[in-house]
């Protein structure tokens, strides 16, 4: 076996393990053992591997050394969960496989896995634990124990198997998926974080369908839609939350994030709060509670109240040159970026963490896109590395 071959079936499985292994610690020793020591390894034994190709990981390693520096005395542990992302960006752009995901079988997998694993908890909620249909499921089966989670997951996988949809012209197969992803996301999870990736995923299809099937493509999107009303609609009645989603506003979240904006303006929005003992009395959404608001749900609020601006410019400048780099690859991995970081403005944690799902939603399709360029500006497309460290040449 190879090592862009191990590589990229450790990476699927890893992807996996998110849905169908029950704790974040297991999580992370699959990717402690089987990614991040080989990884280190091969790294290590191939040191100039580590050089930036490009403007995009430069500013990526200097995001990631500000972010350690930075948390080297208040949240020391920090600077180990930003290695552990380093090592994941730098294991997968170097040494798996890039078409590997770019195939219908692993978009099919990751798409319709997230679809049965909605469709497992609303058995156990609705059926085995007679639970009143209408009730927001929370799946508790997996890594990804989390319904808003589970529904941005499921939208992002929109964007990598939308193409092959297109490609094989199954559009039977694209609208059912389509409709049965809208009522996981918005009746049994009802996540308006999710309904977000797939109204940006509908407006890409949407152009891609009007571009490459004509007025054929409209025909078939508005049978998709006719399909959406005809079944959704009864089972939100029947389920008693037409208003639901409505109703529920923003819960809270304009509320919370106004008072990061407030407590911002006391330590300043240039260097950021940084990790402060004591919470702001701003973080408070009712003054007479005893807890605050332990997360603000948006990792760019997340980043300019730890970090300050100076993080966020370098974020986002990154970011935005990932996506152009996606763009000139045609790589449909951008949009899932795209969404990915969409979603993650409505709820999302630390993006120097563990395993968790910002790796899901932002890392693993930014290192997929690097590994791309990396691949089609080196030699690495006919060379690989094998277990000793040294290259030979791939007849693969």
């Amino acid at each position: 076996m190879t090592v862009r071959t191990y590589f990229s079936w450790m990476l699927a499985l890893f992807v996996t393990s998110f849905l169908v292994l029950p704790t974040s610690k297991m999580v992370n020793n699959f990717y402690y053992i089987f990614i991040a020591i080989p990884g280190l390894y091969l790294l290590l034994r191939n040191y100039k591997l580590l050089k930036p190709i490009n403007k995009t990981e430069l500013v990526f390693l200097t995001l990631c050394f500000y972010i350690a520096l930075y948390s080297l005395f208040e949240f020391p542990r920090v600077i180990t969960q930003t290695l552990y992302v380093v090592l994941f960006i730098y294991t997968v752009s170097r040494f798996v496989d890039v078409e590997f995901f770019n195939t219908k079988t692993f978009a099919r997998v990751i798409f319709w896995g997230g679809i049965i694993y909605a469709s497992t908890g609303a058995v156990s909620y609705y059926i085995i634990g007679n639970i009143p249909f209408g009730v927001p499921v929370n799946p508790g089966l997996s890594r990804l124990d989390n319904p808003i989670q589970t529904s941005m997951f499921i939208a992002c996988s929109l964007f990598v198997i939308g193409p092959h949809w297109l490609k094989d012209n199954n559009l039977g197969e694209g609208i059912s998926g389509f409709v049965i992803a809208f009522i996981a996301i918005a009746l049994v999870f009802q996540s308006r974080s999710g309904l977000a990736g797939m109204l940006l995923w509908s407006i890409f299809i949407l152009i891609c369908m009007i571009k490459e099937l004509g007025g054929k493509g409209l025909i078939f999107l508005g049978v998709g839609l006719l399909t959406l009303v005809i079944v959704s609609i009864p089972l939100f009645d029947l389920a008693g939350m037409s208003n639901q989603l409505i109703e529920r506003a923003d819960s809270n979240r304009f509320a919370i994030w106004q008072g990061y904006f407030l407590a911002l303006s006391d330590c300043g929005f240039v260097m950021g709060c940084g990790f402060p003992d004591v919470n702001s009395p701003h973080l408070l959404i009712d003054p007479n509670r005893n807890g605050g608001i332990y997360h603000p749900h948006n990792i760019y609020v997340e980043m300019v109240f730890n970090y300050g601006l100076i993080l966020l410019i370098m974020f986002m400048f990154m970011m935005v040159n990932a996506l152009y780099m996606a763009w000139r690859q045609r790589n449909w991995w951008g949009g899932y970026l795209l969404s990915g970081l969409l979603v993650l403005n409505f709820d999302g944690s630390r993006i120097a963490d563990s395993p968790n799902e910002v790796w899901l939603m932002m890392w693993l399709p930014f290192a997929l896109i690097l590994a791309k360029e990396w691949q089609s500006k080196r030699e690495t497309i006919k060379k690989t590395i094998n277990w000793s460290g040294t290259p030979i040449v791939d007849t693969n």
